[in-house]
């Protein structure tokens, strides 16, 4: 399972062998193989919850990755 978040990217994928944790993730630049975080976790949705926090963390601030909209002018 692949989360984009530009201009960070996570990939969370099962352990293979591991019995302590079944699932881990991975964080990566857009264009880039360093690795930015890691973390293990104990289920795929703890995975990608904890993954959707540190993408939330590494956006530059006062950006969410998202596009938005000014509200209606009355």
């Amino acid at each position: 399972m692949k989360i984009a978040r530009s201009p960070y990217h996570a990939k969370i994928t099962p352990h293979k062998g591991r019995e302590d944790f079944l699932w881990f993730w991975v964080i990566r630049r857009e264009g880039s193989g360093e690795v930015v975080a890691r973390r293990d976790a104990t289920s795929k949705e703890d995975a990608c919850c904890t993954a959707l926090s540190e993408l939330a963390r590494l956006q530059p601030e006062g950006d969410s990755g998202h596009s938005r909209q000014a509200p209606p002018r009355r």
